[in-house]
């Protein structure tokens, strides 16, 4: 189990730092991210995602992040324009 927690954060942090360095490759003018992130990682990828947003799209966040990380993300996405969900 240990070694299974170990290769999930890795293989996520390899993620949230590839959507950091290229926002873009998400997808062209996307309408719609689904965040399915781990919940530490809530805010990085929000704010790594809302540049790729277009005006007015949804920012759909499932993970279970604490109503602050939460209320934080939502604050960077609504000041890119997004509406975050």
């Amino acid at each position: 189990m240990r070694d299974e927690i170990v290769s999930l954060r890795a293989d996520t942090t390899k993620m949230c730092r590839s959507v950091q360095r290229h926002p873009g490759r998400i997808s062209r003018d996307p309408s719609t991210i689904v965040s399915t992130i781990r919940c530490s990682q809530a805010v990085p990828v929000a704010r790594a995602c809302t540049p790729a947003l277009r005006p007015c799209a949804w920012f759909l966040d499932v993970n279970s992040a604490s109503p602050g990380a939460k209320q934080e993300a939502a604050a960077i996405v609504d000041a890119g324009g997004g509406r975050y969900v």
